[in-house]
């Protein structure tokens, strides 16, 4: 995404449209990295870093012997100074870049599947600082990111995610007997 594949319509100047085009160069996050990611901004707009940190640990981002302490005061001492202030006040890159510095101090193992996303994010600050520079991305942006935990996360996605497993669990379900007898055979030898 850059610039020149974003157009806004203006057929509605009470309720303009963005357009958006060419969608060349694409990536995806598997279920994991999205509730991950979303979890992560969530704590972050709540400036909750020492979620941020156990989320980076618990993700296997961040070593297990990492000191969540230390890495919670790194991440507050790059992130708290943007918080409440305008998106014209704000540069992400500097902030990618500070973040970038703290991973490397802390050995953090930099996920591909992001880079294309940080780039993305990038673009879109730029975009939205030419359109409207006044836009305070905190209070606009954590209303849709609890909306879409909760659809993540809430009992619909469990009930969501057991519907979309059940055609392998009923290929796997007839075979787990055999499976235990001879887990238990491995464990316990003829014992069992």
């Amino acid at each position: 995404m850059h610039p020149g594949n974003i157009f806004v319509s203006t057929k509605d100047l009470e309720n303009p449209q963005i357009i958006v085009v060419d969608f060349g160069i694409m990536g995806s996050l598997n279920t994991k990295d999205q509730r991950y990611l979303a979890e992560n901004l969530l704590a972050f707009f709540k400036r909750d870093y020492k979620k941020v940190a156990e989320l980076h640990v618990a993700s296997g981002w961040l070593p297990k012997d990492t000191r969540i302490d230390q890495f919670e005061s790194a991440i507050r001492a790059v992130c708290e100074p943007i918080f409440e202030k305008p998106l014209k006040d704000i540069s992400f890159g500097q902030l990618l870049l500070r973040l970038f510095q703290a991973a490397r101090r802390f050995n953090i193992n930099i996920q591909p599947q992001l880079i294309l996303l940080q780039k993305t994010l990038l673009n879109v600050e730029g975009v939205a600082r030419q359109l409207y520079p006044d836009l305070d991305i905190w209070t606009t942006a954590s209303p849709y990111l609890e909306k879409w935990l909760k659809t993540q996360m809430g009992p619909k996605a469990f009930l969501r995610r057991v519907k979309e497993n059940l055609p392998y669990w009923s290929e796997i379900l007839p075979e787990l007997p055999t499976l235990l007898f001879k887990f238990l055979t491995n464990q316990y030898g003829s014992k069992a």
